[in-house]
């Protein structure tokens, strides 16, 4: 498993989206940093509480004094501005509770979304490599039969079912050049419709000549569509391929030789890839 996952940074979408500016350690730093914004609305907060309380205490003071004077009137307005006072009070630290609780919600969210991307990201290439591991060890195990196993029809039938874990297949086939005009079966495995038509090949065929002189893998992905390659596919089977609706042929080399080639067919149509044709190639 790689020790750095190779995230080196996750775009703020929207107002208090975080940023990741380590990607060893994954230290998440705010795009603005919220801790200054918090004090800067407590600030203003505070002075204005400030301010009302020193206004409450001047207009209270007044009051009182108006009251020893026996001026009512003064007395009644001061009564209504600290009624007044009061609700602006109760409004502020209304509106301030809610504001702090809406960014603590958004922060919140904002946090459980890049941590959940980061999991999944991470979760995803862990599969990866478990896949890619897989497939190599069974690369692996193909190479250890090479030289354990000197039985050629045995060895064959070991390294075709071994291929089935790194590239599904319905068909599969092992062709020998045994001289300069035709390709013969070694191995096959398949529906019957193909087998008998595909006992022995001319290097004349155009599939064939592509594969076999010019060294190069063959992809045909549906076997009934009307491109040349798949007509000259069906040409070369003698028959419909009702049973194969995807093929692949790979030349095997031996020091920049070719000494024969891998057939394998899928019943989906579409099926095999350029992914599939590299993983036969190895």
């Amino acid at each position: 498993m790689p020790s750095k996952l190779g995230w080196s940074r996750i775009k703020a979408g929207q107002r208090g989206r975080m940023t990741v500016a380590d990607p060893e350690n994954l230290n998440l730093v705010s795009s603005s940093n919220p801790r200054w914004r918090g004090l800067t609305s407590a600030a203003v907060t505070l002075v204005v509480l400030l301010l009302l309380w020193w206004l409450v205490y001047r207009w209270f003071e007044a009051s009182l004094i108006a009251e020893e004077r026996g001026q009512i009137a003064v007395v009644q307005r001061s009564v209504w501005v600290l009624q007044i006072a009061g609700l602006l009070v109760v409004s502020l630290g209304t509106t301030l509770a809610y504001v702090i609780a809406m960014r603590q919600a958004r922060l919140a969210q904002t946090v459980e979304a890049q941590l959940t991307e980061l999991v999944q990201a991470r979760q995803l290439l862990e599969k990866r490599v478990t896949r890619r591991t897989q497939e190599l060890e069974t690369l692996l195990r193909v190479s250890r039969d090479l030289t354990a196993t000197l039985e050629l029809k045995t060895l064959l039938g070991r390294i075709v079912e071994q291929l089935r874990q790194v590239v599904a297949y319905d068909s599969a086939g092992l062709f020998d050049l045994v001289d300069e005009t035709s390709l013969d079966v070694l191995l096959y495995v398949g529906p019957q419709e193909t087998s008998s038509s595909l006992m022995q090949l001319s290097l004349e065929a155009p599939l064939i000549v592509e594969i076999i002189r010019q060294q190069q893998p063959v992809l045909v992905p549906d076997t009934q569509a009307d491109t040349a390659s798949a007509q000259a596919l069906r040409t070369m089977a003698g028959c419909p391929l009702t049973k194969i609706g995807s093929w692949l042929g790979v030349p095997l080399l031996l020091k920049d030789r070719a000494i024969g080639m891998l057939e394998l067919g899928h019943c989906q149509p579409n099926f095999y890839t350029a992914r599939h044709v590299d993983l036969a190639l190895a």
